[in-house]
């Protein structure tokens, strides 16, 4: 059965608009939010369905058969094209207009409800976080049902992301700044003198961690932030030229040339929050034989730590054990190959197409099948 389906992803949660014509080579890059919102959108298309992508675009256009429209565009198009069903990313407010008959999904990225008007969950028919942890996180904050949640992973697509040659001691960054960058530069001088030629390669869009940096009147959590940000913006200025290159955004076939060509994705996860609900960065990493190394707070415990190599939260409790831990997955190639053999098959339980069938079957049975169901007792 062919459904008629739009995605939502509204404007003002995009940092830059995005040019559907230049999507993957374009050096605004895409986050992990973001990419999921097209891939699911570009998957069920590849399926048959007739599908719409309103988004930050900068103009109307079209990516494999996906109608893509600029996203103030929803309102006047709603009223023009019935929909089967509606997905909306982040925030709901698309669907607050939708009939009885459309069936509205709700795909919450983020790790709260404050972007949500009051009285979301009335026109919300199922609320999709990213992992059992992520919605046991978020289950005081709604009224929502628990018997209207379903896990909806983030995916790869391991056509792109596969092992290439790689390049002795190459560790790469590819998240935000705030979730723990200041760490890893901390201990990037012990772990290149254990590993003379290891290199760090940090890739993101570095506006943000300089508007961060320039918070000089901040307190709390930003304060943190703020400090988190000029450490580290300080450390990669005088680490330039010592093993580490700042790249800042780079399109999404950089990302998967330059995973390729890594040996160790090393991310000592440490938010100032509950931040962390999937991790696309993590999974691109396990299907290009990237090895992680990471902190497994957040969802990271429960989505990762069969596959990779970690140690648990609070990360300033096992710094020194994460810096040998990198060292050892850069040096021993027993260990290397043994956790690129498990990430890579990881990987394939979450390609995009395994993804986009659930998806799928969930929208075309209006629910009664296809998506995960939540594991509320978090074992």
């Amino acid at each position: 059965m062919s459904l008629r389906i739009g995605f939502f992803y509204a404007s003002w949660m995009m940092h830059k608009p995005v040019d559907p014509g230049k999507i993957w080579s374009s050096s605004r890059g895409l986050t992990g939010s973001e990419l999921a919102c097209v891939m699911y959108a570009l998957e069920l298309s590849r399926l048959g369905h007739g599908v719409t992508l309103f988004m930050n675009f900068e103009r109307p256009g079209d990516i494999e058969g996906v109608t893509c429209c600029p996203y103030q565009e929803w309102w006047d198009i709603y009223h023009r094209q019935n929909r089967d069903a509606l997905l909306a990313w982040i925030t709901p407010e698309p669907l607050e207009i939708a009939n009885s008959s459309q069936f509205r999904i709700f795909n919450q990225q983020v790790s709260n409800f404050n972007l949500c008007k009051p009285g979301w969950e009335q026109y919300v028919d199922f609320l999709a976080p990213l992992s059992s942890s992520h919605a046991r996180h978020m289950s005081g904050m709604t009224s929502l049902p628990r018997d209207r949640w379903r896990v909806m992973h983030n995916g790869v697509d391991l056509e792109v992301f596969k092992p290439g040659k790689k390049e002795p001691g190459k560790m790469i960054w590819a998240s935000s700044h705030d979730r723990g960058l200041h760490w890893l530069l901390e201990a990037f001088p012990s772990i290149r003198r254990r590993v003379p030629g290891a290199e760090l390669h940090v890739f993101y869009d570095f506006d943000g961690i300089r508007r961060f940096a320039g918070m000089n009147d901040a307190s709390g959590t930003m304060a943190e932030l703020a400090q988190r940000s000029r450490y580290s913006l300080e450390a990669i200025d005088r680490l330039r030229g010592r093993g580490v290159h700042a790249h800042e955004s780079v399109s999404r076939e950089r990302i998967r040339d330059e995973m390729a060509s890594s040996e160790v994705l090393a991310y000592p996860c440490d938010p100032v929050h509950y931040t962390e609900t999937f991790g696309v960065t993590v999974l691109e990493a396990c299907a290009s034989g990237t090895v992680p190394v990471l902190c497994t707070a957040d969802a990271f415990r429960e989505l990762w730590s069969s596959a990779i190599l970690f140690v648990p939260p609070p990360f300033p409790e096992h710094k020194d054990e994460f810096r040998d831990l990198v060292i050892s997955a850069l040096t021993n190639n027993h260990l290397r190959e043994a956790a690129t053999s498990r990430s890579v098959q990881h990987a394939k339980l979450v390609d995009w197409k395994v993804l986009a069938r659930s998806l799928e079957e969930f929208l075309q049975t209006r629910g009664a099948s296809g998506l995960l169901p939540i594991n509320w007792e978090g074992k």
